[in-house]
């Protein structure tokens, strides 16, 4: 099984499915992304084939036009290109769902009316200075799997699953609000969804790591396949 294309294609089936649920969805011969007017996220454009010099100079283009997008990418190629700088680093990383029973200190709720949505998206927001509204949370509820993370009754962290197809099931937006981090519950909260997992169909666990939680996947059993790159215009200065 080669987790890295599967990772790949689940990080941009959940692009596309937000993109074609609440905005814009668009695809040429050398790029893909999508938009929504309103929102931060996810705001992207990917390569088609990142080592086609031509289709970096049009997706640099394709930015300039539209301002406010971000380019994400799984190679190093475009790293020394003069019009963008790279803004962030995640780490693709995948672990085999073990069928085990793990407890939990962290109860997963799903999100499933318009009130879970919008604390999901006020925590989540909380924990990730950027946000992802409730509206997008709604209107993709039937496709992502959106849960709170509950410790003691009180909501601490957000989560979602996102399964593309039957190989694998994708982790995203897994975190915790400063007040309660430094508890471990980011791990807590990786135990409830490794047992909420244990009996589906699929194999492995991917994801896209911060920096920052990294260690924690690592300690976790996670290994990391890839670097995915995001870029944006470098500013201008017309002085």
């Amino acid at each position: 099984m080669n987790t890295i294309n599967l990772n790949l294609k689940n990080l941009k089936e959940l692009w596309t499915t937000v993109g074609k649920e609440r905005g814009l969805y668009f695809e040429n011969h050398s790029l893909e992304g999508m938009y929504i007017s309103e929102e931060s996220w996810p705001n992207r454009v990917w390569l088609k084939d990142e080592g086609n010099h031509e289709h970096w100079q049009l997706a640099v283009e394709f930015l300039q036009a539209n301002l406010g997008l971000t380019l994400s990418t799984f190679t190093d190629l475009g790293i020394a290109h003069h019009q963008v700088e790279r803004t962030s680093k995640q780490y693709g990383m995948a672990k085999p769902i073990e069928r085990t029973s793990q407890a939990s200190k962290v109860k997963l709720i799903r999100v499933t009316d318009e009130s879970d949505a919008n604390l999901w998206s006020s925590l989540f927001s909380i924990a990730f200075s950027y946000s992802i509204s409730a509206k997008t949370v709604t209107a993709t509820s039937n496709l992502i799997e959106y849960y709170i993370a509950v410790h003691e009754g009180t909501p601490i962290g957000t989560v979602a699953l996102f399964a593309s197809d039957t190989d694998v099931i994708g982790i995203h937006s897994m975190g915790v609000v400063p007040e309660h981090r430094g508890k471990g519950l980011a791990r807590e909260i990786m135990f409830g969804l490794f047992d909420l997992s244990r009996n589906r169909p699929q194999n492995h666990f991917v994801l896209q790591a911060s920096e920052a939680g990294k260690p924690l996947y690592e300690k976790l059993g996670f290994k990391m396949e890839f670097i995915q790159n995001n870029y944006r215009l470098k500013a201008t200065n017309h002085d």
